[in-house]
């Protein structure tokens, strides 16, 4: 049976290791400065504990949270990934970490993946002007619409919605 690593791999668990081979050998010299390092280390751990006691169970509450706001603030062109780190509690690096483990992409492709599914269901199935979905889906500039259509889909908005893409798109498995 394998045990769990006490002090997770790292620049703190090389810290404390050179920290406890510095108690060991002060001990015999100068033992309040052996006992006060010890102090020291105890004190370093507990942060360590305090910092990864979030769960598993916790990052996937957190991504939960972060998608449901996607969701809802989709059309906000302020939607960033940064944003989104910030509101959830995490770093921008710890949260595209987390969206990789559980949906295998990071924020910033999942929102643009939800973005493109938006504005081809928009453009395919609507008569909306293309400039009202482009800001329906976050993008307010015209020219920048047009040009992140072109690049996901391959055709100019107008192009799309004359084409049988999306019947193309919903024979395929598009998970989102």
């Amino acid at each position: 049976m394998e045990l769990p690593a006490l002090i997770p791999p790292g620049p703190s668990a090389g810290m404390i290791r050179q920290d406890l081979v510095t108690i060991a050998d002060l001990w015999e010299s100068d033992r309040f400065e052996s006992n006060l390092l010890a102090w020291l280390v105890l004190w370093r751990l507990a942060r360590i504990a305090r910092n990864t006691s979030r769960t598993q169970q916790d990052a996937e509450t957190a991504v939960q949270m972060t998608l449901l706001r996607i969701r809802e603030t989709i059309a906000d062109p302020s939607l960033t990934p940064e944003s989104l780190a910030r509101a959830a509690g995490f770093s921008r690096r710890r949260l595209d970490q987390l969206f990789t483990q559980q949906l295998g992409k990071p924020v910033s492709a999942y929102i643009r993946a939800r973005r493109k599914q938006l504005a081809v269901e928009l453009l395919c199935q609507t008569s909306l002007k293309i400039q009202d979905i482009g800001a329906q889906v976050g993008i307010r500039d015209p020219h920048s619409f047009n040009k992140f259509i072109r690049r996901v889909c391959g055709l100019s908005p107008t192009a799309l919605r004359t084409s049988d893409w999306m019947g193309a798109v919903n024979s395929q498995t598009v998970q989102i």
